[in-house]
């Protein structure tokens, strides 16, 4: 069984080895499988998909959730 996705989320330096993990195992398994296996959402598991870049580690960096413009 993999870590949990909400238990090693909380490691603050370890985060990347895990998405890596999590698109390996979905490109393997499929999203369903992979959602229960480590226990997180469909949409989270593809949002780690679509932003994987074979060789840049830095493409499963979290992003910036601030708004680009204010009104």
């Amino acid at each position: 069984m993999e870590l949990n996705y909400w238990m090693a989320y909380r490691m603050r330096g370890e985060r990347h080895i895990l998405r890596q993990r999590l698109v390996a195992y979905a490109r393997e398994h499929g999203l369903k499988a992979t959602a229960k296996v480590f226990g997180c959402a469909r949409n989270t598991i593809r949002k780690w998909v679509r932003r994987y870049e074979p060789g840049r580690p830095s493409s499963l960096a979290e992003r910036s959730r601030r708004p680009k413009t204010c009104p």
